[in-house]
C-alpha cells in the first residue's frame, strides 16, 4: 500500500478521479489522525483551526511527523525531542466531532508540508460517507 506522501503527489501529477479516490482512501484507512490542540495544555481540549477566505478550517494531520513538524514550524515545540500534547482521534471519531461543527468549512490535512491537501466541508462528508464512516 502507498504512503499518503505518495498518494498526494500521484494526485498532483495526476488529478484523476482514480488518484484522488486512492487518497482519500488511504486517509479514512488510518488508524489515527492527528490534531493539534489549541491550547498547549494537557487534558481535553479542541484541535486548531486556521482561516481560510475569512471561514474556520480544521486542521489535521496523517501522521506524528508532520504534526511534530508543523509544530516546530510555528514554535510550538523547540526541539525534535520536545514534549508536546495532541489529540489522538481515528477517523470515525474524528468524523463524529467534525458533523457537529457545522461552522467549519473544510479540513486541511499536512499543512506547511509537501504532503498538504484538503476538502471542503461537503466533500469531506460525502468521501467519509462514500468510505463507511458514519456516525457512531
Amino acid at each position: 500500500m502507498m504512503e499518503i506522501r505518495d498518494l498526494v503527489a500521484l494526485a498532483r501529477e495526476n488529478p484523476t478521479e482514480a488518484s484522488v479516490h486512492d487518497l482519500w482512501q488511504a486517509v479514512f484507512r488510518l488508524q489515527a489522525w492527528y490534531f493539534l490542540p489549541v491550547e498547549d495544555v494537557e487534558g481535553p481540549s479542541n484541535p486548531a483551526m486556521t482561516e481560510v477566505d475569512g471561514a474556520p478550517w480544521l486542521i489535521a494531520f496523517s501522521n506524528f511527523r508532520r504534526l511534530r513538524d508543523f509544530s516546530r514550524l510555528i514554535g510550538r515545540i523547540a526541539a525534535e525531542d520536545s514534549e508536546m500534547n495532541m489529540l489522538i482521534l481515528n477517523p470515525l471519531q474524528s468524523m463524529t466531532r467534525f458533523r457537529t461543527e457545522s461552522e467549519i468549512a473544510g479540513v486541511i490535512f499536512n499543512p506547511q508540508s509537501d504532503e498538504t491537501f484538503r476538502a471542503t466541508r461537503e466533500a469531506f462528508l460525502a468521501y467519509a460517507d462514500y468510505f463507511g464512516i458514519h456516525e457512531e
